[in-house]
């Protein structure tokens, strides 16, 4: 009687470890427009920028929620690369432990260190929606390319190359940008949505 119950015990966990694990690999219907209407969410991840003269990486940290963005680098053993903070009307900048405001995110980065980091305009692209009509998509309707116009109206390729299932969503997990010369390569590590 005692080992029937073990057995009823065990087949009950795991029929609940299963049913867990459907969840997370079912996507939702509609992903793409409830994933476009999520305003809060954080990644963790790899930043890789190539240029021909030098190539830099670090660690990032990215935190969006309606009223601001929070964007961390910070070098492979934790020290503060910069620090952004960017909201509807300004952006501050922290930098060799100087804080630096300005109007655009993306030319205050710019202009203090030389990285062009066209991805902070919409963060939407990130989560694989980017804000563009020039797009190719996969076979599950996940964007694979697209073509971006930042701020300082540049052109940028975006090609995603590895989509996970993650809370019903399809969400990128390795992203390229490409401007001329210069390539930034995302590897992302988590997600929070």
């Amino acid at each position: 009687m005692q080992l029937r119950m073990i057995f009823v015990i065990f087949l009950v966990f795991l029929t609940g470890c299963a049913s867990q694990y459907y969840d997370n690999a079912t996507v939702k219907e509609n992903w793409q427009r409830e994933l476009l209407q999520k305003q809060s969410w954080q990644v963790k991840g790899k930043l890789a920028i190539i240029q021909p003269e030098k190539r830099q990486s670090a660690n990032l940290f990215w935190a969006t929620t309606a009223k601001k963005d929070v964007l961390n680098l910070t070098s492979f053993v934790g020290t503060s690369i910069l620090s952004l903070e960017k909201t509807q009307t300004h952006a501050t900048l922290e930098l060799d432990g100087e804080t630096h405001v300005g109007k655009n995110a993306q030319q205050l980065v710019y202009w203090l260190t030389g990285m062009n980091l066209p991805f902070l305009d919409d963060p939407n692209w990130l989560k694989g929606l980017p804000n563009t009509q020039t797009f190719l998509a996969d076979e599950l309707n996940r964007v694979s390319n697209a073509t971006l116009i930042d701020s300082q109206g540049k052109q940028w390729q975006i090609t995603y190359s590895n989509y996970q299932k993650h809370s019903g969503y399809w969400m990128p997990y390795s992203i390229s940008l490409t401007h001329d010369t210069v390539k930034l390569k995302l590897k992302v590590y988590t997600w929070q949505i």
